[in-house]
């Protein structure tokens, strides 16, 4: 189908679509006699929306809404004529400006619509996530724009090297993400990159996702034949490596790959200099200047994919990847927000008895990333602190610090669905207890699937609007209803899980 629509996309959006676009308008009373226009527009409110308004307000793109719109419309009333009167123009009752053909800007490679395909929400789940103000129309580089030109001095990243204003990071993410576009980088194209974390994993970050583009993050000791399958298997269209003193002949194969690979167009690599069929990440960065904010691509929306992750909550299957639209992601972010209304801090050891304090399990790092995004605050690179901690980020004078103890690098380009849906309130008993995050439920269920009362143990199941939108191999997690299969055994006392032990493989 046509301009990124997927027929789930029609089953999860199209009765809202119709509902908003029904141009029923009530008049009584006292506004009418006294011609109070105010109003008659309050009484009126979200019904009979424009396309456009309809957009805004559910974070799809315009031409998306009126395609889905028509096709809903034709469904219902069994008009056949829709697409074709809508092709010749029928659709300018809703446009600004000179008509263009919205196919120009929604091409997108055989990758992308799969990716598109692949995302499924259920329609009652949307609904209530948009109603509740849990999934809006902004997407991530968005939140750039605005710390840009609200504190356009002050620290967005730091380590022990280098440190970059919010006007820095701006103009930065936006001179890469200019070069991405001049190199042929579309709407819906995937992105593999395994970048240490820090500030250049950041900028790429940002710039891809500028672009209309989907990153995929690989841990940065990841081999050149694993590399490699994963580029093939997600039809990647370009990758970013680390630096050649890291992995000095990675980027030579690559190259040689993407002459034989049908998708792979472009290899990058974190040097200060390009070499053959191998550019620099560095100097693209600081390329374009004589147009440095290019601009991402028409249309983009909040539901447009973002960013895929190994599937954490896949244990059977370590090739699925779990598939993240700017909507889950920032909702994510928002739910830890919530819980950092103070300056508290935010630790990855779930024994933390404070319950005022957020914990982070391990592989949660990508909360910390969105959290520092969405609300301004500077995110810092540091040294590891404590010896038991896999994760630790400590938030303080408007600065959020993250570090990893032990073996490895920091992830913050990684989240598992527990700590999307999940915030850890301190200890009961033997065990962690956990609450669901805002707009997020939990319930226990036996092996047959029947929900469970209190003080029961059980397998535990989570559904919230911070949670991934799909998996690249189906919902093989995720009930009929929607809920999210876990490896846990946990039980309920109220909305408090306790008890959260990992479960036998067998998912219920």
């Amino acid at each position: 189908m046509p301009y990124g629509v997927s027929e789930q996309m029609i089953e999860t959006w199209g009765e809202m679509i119709f509902d908003l676009s029904l141009n029923i308008q009530i008049r009584r009373g006292d506004p009418i006699r006294h011609l109070d226009f105010d109003a008659w527009l309050g009484m009126r409110e979200d019904m009979g929306l424009t396309d456009p308004e309809i957009a805004s307000k559910l974070g799809l793109a315009t031409e998306q809404v009126t395609f889905i719109r028509n096709i809903t419309e034709r469904r219902r009333f069994r008009l056949n004529q829709y697409r074709k009167l809508y092709r010749l123009g029928g659709g300018l009752r809703y446009r600004e400006g000179r008509y263009q053909d919205p196919e120009e800007k929604f091409e997108m490679g055989d990758a992308a619509v799969l990716l598109r395909q692949a995302i499924n929400v259920p329609a009652q789940d949307a609904a209530r996530y948009i109603r509740d103000g849990l999934w809006t129309q902004a997407r991530i580089p968005d939140y750039l724009d605005e710390h840009a030109a609200a504190r356009a001095d002050a620290v967005a990243l730091t380590d022990q090297n280098k440190s970059l204003t919010w006007a820095e990071l701006h103009n930065r993410c936006h001179r890469l993400a200019a070069s991405l576009q001049s190199k042929g980088l579309r709407r819906g194209d995937i992105v593999v990159a395994n970048l240490p974390a820090g500030i250049n994993q950041v900028v790429a970050y940002l710039a891809i996702l500028i672009c209309g583009a989907v990153f995929l993050p690989l841990p940065p000791q990841t081999n050149g034949a694993m590399l490699a399958a994963w580029l093939k298997r997600a039809g990647a269209k370009a990758a970013i490596l680390g630096s050649a003193q890291d992995q000095p002949t990675l980027a030579g194969e690559l190259a040689s790959l993407a002459k034989q690979s049908g998708s792979l167009d472009l290899v990058i690599q974190d040097n200060e200099t390009r070499s053959d069929d191998v550019h620099s990440l560095i100097e693209m960065m600081d390329g374009h200047d004589d147009n440095p904010h290019t601009g991402g691509a028409a249309g983009l929306a909040a539901t447009d994919p973002a960013l895929l992750l190994i599937a954490d909550d896949n244990a059977d299957n370590l090739t699925t990847l779990a598939i993240h639209s700017h909507q889950s992601l920032v909702s994510g972010a928002a739910s830890v927000e919530a819980e950092i209304a103070g300056e508290t801090e935010i630790a990855g050891d779930p024994a933390r008895p404070l319950a005022s304090q957020l914990s982070l399990t391990t592989g949660a790092g990508s909360l910390v990333l969105h959290l520092a995004l969405r609300t301004g605050r500077t995110l810092q690179f540091s040294q590891p602190s404590r010896p038991d901690m896999a994760l630790v980020a400590t938030c303080a004078n408007h600065v959020i610090t993250i570090a990893r103890s032990g073996a490895g690098d920091i992830q913050i380009m990684s989240t598992n669905q527990i700590s999307a849906a999940m915030i850890n309130t301190g200890i009961i008993g033997d065990g962690a207890t956990w609450k669901p995050s805002i707009g997020s439920q939990a319930r226990i269920v036996n092996e047959y699937g029947t929900s469970l009362l209190d003080g029961q143990p059980g397998h535990l199941q989570l559904l919230g609007p911070g949670q991934c939108v799909g998996y690249t191999d189906g919902p093989t997690n995720r009930t009929i209803d929607g809920w999210l299969r876990t490896n846990h055994h946990a039980t309920m006392s109220g909305t408090d899980i306790q008890k959260m032990n990992d479960s036998p493989k067998t998912k219920v």
